[in-house]
Formats: structure tokens, sequence, C-alpha cells
């Protein structure tokens, strides 16, 4: 196995013995998907048997995938939920250890599957950012609902510049009403503040963010996140015609077929990645206000959680975009966190 370094809290994963049942939680950008893989490749090189590595999405499984080569050359199975799921209607497996990035999106059900999935004297390492627990507090979807041999708490941000920090942790903040955790290893690359554009319509908006994107090819990998499906099929087209062909993050029969270092796809898709510029266009309020309350709830922590996932998906520069009015309810109010610009 390869020698990387690694941050405390990625050592104390990495010290997690070969049997057992371990939940680590950490926020966004404090490396729980790099210590995923490395404890993956580590019990595969140790040679304690057969190691499934879950990912919540097909992309996000392709992206472990390309991480793990940094870590071995051996051979791991890397599935998505889905992917496990299809595996388990068909010809069920045993693993020896079963090791889960996004585990805050795991129903109570699929995890029971994973542990009759599991050798009798193997490890369940489930990663999971706890932000995702407030947002939608239902039993069917928290991994608390187990009980675990071991729970490590995973700090630090690895991923941001100091300026897209600040907005991440204002965010967290403003979802949780929590402050953000400052304990941990933490990046202190300089950086410029998140811009947020505002424009005069949805059409002209998304126009210009296929131009953003278009002037920002190259040698920067760039992240597109939109607020729903239909969203990314309006802009695609836009996009192709400026000679742009974005991976889509969402959708298996096209990921990963495009040589372009530029992803599109909804703040859901993304959960895991990171990219060095991120451009997320704010959602809309919703249309019919006399809908019930609790639709409107959920609508709103849908927003809320979208939010955070994308502005800290970016590792040194951040666009938010947005047409009309109604994005103060879920952004926060420090002007001090953003520069200004109309388009």
């Amino acid at each position: 196995m390869k020698n990387l370094h690694l941050s405390q809290s990625q050592e104390l994963v990495a010290a997690l013995p070969g049997r057992g049942t371990f939940l680590v939680e950490g926020p966004a950008g404090c490396g729980k998907s790099t210590a995923a893989v490395h404890r993956a490749a580590q019990l595969q090189s140790d040679g304690s048997g057969e190691v499934l590595l879950l990912a919540g999405s097909y992309g996000m499984a392709k992206h472990l995938q390309s991480m793990l080569r940094e870590f071995t050359d051996q051979i791991i199975t890397v599935l998505s939920f889905r992917q496990f799921v299809e595996q388990e209607l068909g010809e069920a497996r045993l693993y020896n250890h079963v090791i889960v990035d996004n585990g805050d999106e795991l129903k109570l059900e699929l995890l029971l599957a994973l542990t009759k999935s599991l050798a009798p004297d193997g490890s369940l390492t489930v990663f999971a950012d706890p932000t995702y627990y407030n947002l939608y507090p239902t039993p069917e979807t928290r991994t608390q609902q187990m009980a675990w041999n071991v729970n490590i708490k995973m700090t630090g941000n690895l991923r941001n510049t100091v300026p897209i920090a600040r907005l991440v942790e204002a965010v967290h903040s403003k979802l949780t009403e929590k402050p953000t955790p400052s304990a941990g290893d933490r990046s202190f690359a300089k950086g410029m503040r998140p811009t947020l554009i505002c424009f005069t319509s949805a059409e002209r908006e998304l126009h210009c963010i296929a131009n953003l994107a278009h002037q920002r090819r190259g040698a920067h990998t760039i992240g597109v996140l939109v607020d729903s499906q239909e969203t990314e099929d309006s802009l695609e087209p836009i996009m192709r015609k400026l000679g742009l062909s974005p991976n889509r993050l969402g959708l298996p029969s096209t990921f990963g077929k495009s040589q372009e270092k530029l992803f599109l796809g909804t703040p859901a898709s993304a959960r895991g990645r990171e990219f060095d510029l991120v451009i997320y266009t704010l959602p809309q309020p919703k249309a019919n206000t006399n809908s019930a309350i609790e639709t409107r709830e959920l609508y709103s922590m849908n927003q809320k959680a979208d939010l955070y996932t994308a502005v800290s998906r970016a590792r040194s520069r951040l666009f938010l975009t947005y047409s009309g009015e109604g994005t103060s309810e879920i952004l926060p109010e420090d002007k001090s966190l953003y520069t200004f610009a109309s388009g």
C-alpha cells in the first residue's frame, strides 16, 4: 500500500481494528472520503478478506475508484447504494469488511442488509456528516439507530480556502443553529471571497453560467450545480453550443464519457466530490405559497441541504448565482462573506 500523509483525524480512523462496527462522523471537507478509501486499501493490503466500499451515488463510486489508485494497486469492489441493492436481489455475497461513504444517506433497512452481508469476524465502518441528521431528523435515515463499537468525531477543513471555509461555517451555523467546531487540521490557503451574482432573468443566468464555465475550462475541475435535473437538461445544450461536453454526475449512462474536467449535476449528486471551481444556481422560492406547511418546510430543508453541499464542494473558487428575489432566507446575511456582481 502506498504511503500518503494523513491528518490527525484520519490517523484515528487508520488505527481502527479490523473487527467491529464503527461510526465516523465529521463535517464537509474534513477528509472522510480520503479516510474511507485509505481504510479500504489498508484492510485489503492486510489480507484479512474481501473489502466492499460503498458510496451514495454512481458518480461518487467512480470517484472513490479513482481515489483508490492513489493508495493501492489491488482491486477493491466499489458500488453505489443502488448497485449494492441490485446485487443483493440477485446473488448475495459475503464480505469481510464493508466501508460506507455518504453514510448519513443510509436508510435503516439498507444498513441492516449490510450487516447481513458481513462476515462474523469482519468490520463495518460508516462515514457520515451529522449536519444532515439535523436537516432530516427521521429515524429511518439516522445511523444512530445502530449500536456502534466506536464512534469517532473527525474535525477540521482540509478542502476549502479560508474565504470559502468562512462561508461554509456560516451556512453550517445557520442550518444547525450551532457553531461549527474549529478544532482539527485546517487549510490556510488564501483566496477570493465567494462571488454572489444577480441576473435579470433565469434564461440569462443559464447562458452566463455556460460562458463562465467555458472561460474557466482547462486546468481546473469545474462543478456546475443546479437545482434539478430539468435545469441540467436546459443548461447542457447551451454548454454544448460552446463546445463543452459536461459529465452528468447523476446519469450513470453518460458519466465519465467526456474527457472534460467539467461536471454538471445537482448538489445531491455531487455529495463527496470536490472541484477547484463551483458554480451554484441558488434555488428560487416555491411558487405555490398556499401549499401545506409541511411541504413548505420540507422544500426549505432541501434548499438548505443543497446550499451546504454546494458551497462545501469548492476548493478555491465559488460563484453563487440567482435571478429574481428570495435567496436571503437560506444565505447567511453577513455581507463581508461575498463579493457582489450583477449580470
